[in-house]
């Protein structure tokens, strides 16, 4: 390839992903702007209820990143990436059983205590 035709096809690759990006970035700040929006809404009404800090915290953090999932699932649609498995994805992922901590207590104690077997009473 010479010179002239690496100088069309860079041209002609700009006049394909530029608006294609420039989209995504506006995608990016408004959906960024909105989710943090929304977490300020959410943190100031959970607040102004009387929740629990953490509560507080949570709920902020939840309204804030749910709408960053589809920010991302929305940038990579308007980048020309196929995002089925990536909802597909996302959706297993809120289905899996979660880990239960509390029925496994039994076997994860502190050493020393009385159920790990190291312990021994003093008088």
């Amino acid at each position: 390839m010479d010179t002239q035709e690496l100088l069309t096809r860079a041209q002609e690759l700009a006049v394909q992903f530029v608006p294609k990006i420039a989209a995504a970035l506006v995608i990016v700040v408004l959906g960024r702007w909105f989710a943090r929006a929304m977490s300020r809404v959410t943190r100031a009404a959970v607040d102004n209820a009387g929740g629990d800090p953490i509560l507080v915290n949570f709920l902020s953090s939840l309204v804030y990143t749910a709408p960053l999932a589809m920010v991302v699932v929305a940038v990579l649609g308007q980048l020309g990436v196929q995002t089925t498995s990536f909802i597909a994805m996302l959706g297993a992922a809120g289905l899996a059983p979660q880990p239960r901590p509390v029925a496994d207590l039994p076997r994860r104690t502190a050493p020393g205590s009385p159920r790990s077997g190291r312990w021994r009473a003093t008088m």
